[in-house]
């Protein structure tokens, strides 16, 4: 079926597009030819004179459906009369639409309901909007700029285009962004994404049955990384889910999973595979901290360091400040910064890769140049002058088209020498599946997999309980049961004076809660899990019935069976571990003076 949709928006439509006009135009112009002739033949079994232009004008009615004819009637005179009107009434449509195409979007607005409201139409937001398109799912977008060259393709791929400012709340309420399943702020400012955030909380309000769930892109990943800490502290419940997300981590993730040291049983050893990073902006900076992070987490203390150089004019301050943010990466990674500008022949001349022996292993080097152009550039430069390397490069490109596809075209028909690929940073990291996979996504995720792995261990299988099957399967309101037990992490962690911070000491473990406060926390997530059911019409019963709506769990904490008690206490001992796994730890207050 996706298939089928990708063809029908790819190819079908933009082919029906470019040649709609010639194909209704040559439609009618047969219909002519086929009504001209059939009224002559009709005129001419009645022995009556067949003039020119009064067949012409006869053929030209059959378009107002004005020509009466008695039989028997010629099959060229049918064929035409069936065909004229529905042409003349297909283009009257089209004519309509077009005129009237804002009010007929108006009013299907106020029917759409769990819909994609995209804010910004930058490469981003239409990269996304095709990617949600795909998926069949309803698309609107706002946009301020009418003069944007992406409107017409949004368009055309079946999206709804309005303009305005997408932080103006009576704009957010026209594209019914309080029914929306998701609304994606990408416009390019980060104070723009953060008053579309602010707009729609006022208008979906305090305590909706279900939270609208909100992305919005940050170009910081640090500030990313700390709005995501402040957001899943806050202990009130809002109407809207936000989430945070950055392409330049998600980036560093997908090349890290592709082509990263990071396995000690396929990597005997870090320091005969050394890894380069050319450019330290953002994409740099979370590609180093990523492979770093998880060199950490499956090296052993017979393992040396992971090898690192980084070039960039301005390579030395940013290893001091990344080494002052985060103390272990001096013990997890062997930094090598040298200073240069990609620009210079020192570049060119390629020295540093003579930093390892040649006998070492592969050397995977990542160009993460903001420009396409200067990363293209390079990277075939490292391929020409140094072929006597094991080398992988990855080139950082904005698009997989354009560059990344001349180069995918170089590629293919060389076999030997270093190899080079292109990573097209948008199309890769602007895909719905990563966009919505956010913290609190992750964490409910990690929720459910955590009460599945304990069930299994009860003896439990997925014939027992309908729950026990992997993330994607589940029902979508027991989805929403894990997002917001992640939800109320804030309120549980506030509850114990406790909060989270950025994981910066990779080597700290995670906090292990006391028996009173697990006791605590197991009341407190049960109470919230109770409250969740009775908001959706669910009460107490004898046995678990969906179509009644009955749970005999809906009692008292103190009236729980103990191993029900159980499940509540294994929950939120869990917390500390399950944040760790997005890069937050859980810290202790200082006690009140």
């Amino acid at each position: 079926m996706k298939r089928l949709r990708q063809f029908r928006r790819e190819t079908l439509r933009p082919l029906w597009y470019d040649f709609e006009w010639p194909i209704i135009g040559s439609i009618a112009f047969m219909v002519l030819i086929l009504g001209w002739n059939g009224f002559r033949i009709h005129l001419q079994q009645e022995n009556r004179p067949a003039d020119f232009f009064d067949l012409t004008f006869r053929a030209c009615q059959l378009f107002f459906m004005q020509a009466g004819v008695a039989p028997p009637i010629p099959w060229q005179l049918n064929a035409a009369r069936y065909l004229a009107p529905l042409i003349a009434a297909y283009t009257a449509l089209q004519a309509l639409a077009r005129l009237f195409a804002e009010q007929t979007n108006s009013l299907r607005l106020r029917f759409l309901r769990s819909h994609v409201v995209v804010c910004g139409l930058g490469r981003k937001g239409f990269t996304l909007a095709c990617g949600f398109l795909d998926q069949g799912r309803t698309v609107v977008i706002i946009e301020r700029d009418a003069e944007n060259d992406l409107v017409t393709q949004s368009r055309d791929l079946g999206a709804i285009v309005l303009f305005g400012d997408a932080a103006e709340t009576w704009l957010l309420r026209k594209v019914g962004a309080a029914r929306a399943a998701q609304v994606i702020a990408v416009c390019g400012d980060d104070g723009v994404n953060a008053e579309i955030a602010v707009r729609l909380s006022r208008l979906v309000g305090p305590a909706p049955v279900r939270p609208v769930n909100c992305y919005l892109h940050i170009l910081d990943p640090r500030l990313c990384l700390l709005l995501r800490q402040r957001d899943l502290t806050s202990s009130k419940p809002v109407g809207v889910r936000l989430d945070f997300f950055n392409v330049y981590e998600l980036g560093a993730r997908i090349l890290l999973s592709e082509h990263a040291v990071s396995h000690p049983v396929r990597e005997a050893c870090a320091a005969s595979h050394p890894m380069v990073i050319v450019g330290m902006g953002a994409l740099g900076q979370c590609l180093l901290l990523q492979a770093a992070r998880r060199w950490h987490g499956v090296r052993d203390s017979s393992q040396s360091r992971l090898p690192v150089t980084l070039v960039d004019q301005r390579a030395r301050e940013i290893a001091d400040t990344l080494n002052a943010r985060y103390p272990a990466l001096k013990g997890t990674c062997d930094i090598t910064p040298l200073e240069m500008d990609v620009r210079t022949a020192t570049f060119h001349e390629a020295a540093f890769l003579d930093g390892a022996p040649k006998t070492a292993g592969t050397v995977r080097l990542f160009i993460c140049l903001d420009d396409d152009s200067l990363s293209l550039s390079a990277a075939l430069a490292l391929v020409h002058l140094r072929p006597d390397r094991r080398l992988i490069i990855t080139a950082r490109m904005a698009r997989e088209e354009g560059l990344a596809a001349l180069l995918r075209d170089r590629e293919a028909g060389h076999n030997s020498g270093p190899e080079l690929h292109a990573f097209g940073l948008l199309d890769r990291t602007c895909h719905p599946d990563l966009v919505l996979g956010g913290t609190r996504e992750t964490l409910a995720r990690a929720m459910h997999e955590a009460y599945v792995s304990e069930r299994r261990s009860s003896g439990f299988r997925p014939s027992d309980n309908p729950s026990m099957v992997p993330w994607d399967q589940l029902p979508e309101h027991i989805r929403e049961t894990n997002r917001q037990e992640a939800d109320g992490i804030g309120a549980k962690l506030a509850a114990v004076h406790c909060t989270i911070s950025p994981m910066i000491d990779w080597d700290r473990a995670p906090l292990q809660f006391t028996a009173a406060e697990v006791e605590l926390l197991a009341r407190m997530e049960h109470e919230r899990w109770m409250s969740a059911l009775q908001r959706d019409g669910w009460c107490h019963g004898p046995a678990k019935d969906a179509q009644s709506r009955t749970h005999p769990c809906l009692v008292p904490f103190e009236q729980l069976p103990p191993e029900q008690q159980d499940k509540d206490r294994d929950a939120v001992r869990g917390i500390p571990a399950l944040l760790s796994r997005v890069g937050f730890l859980v810290q202790r207050l200082p006690s009140p003076a």
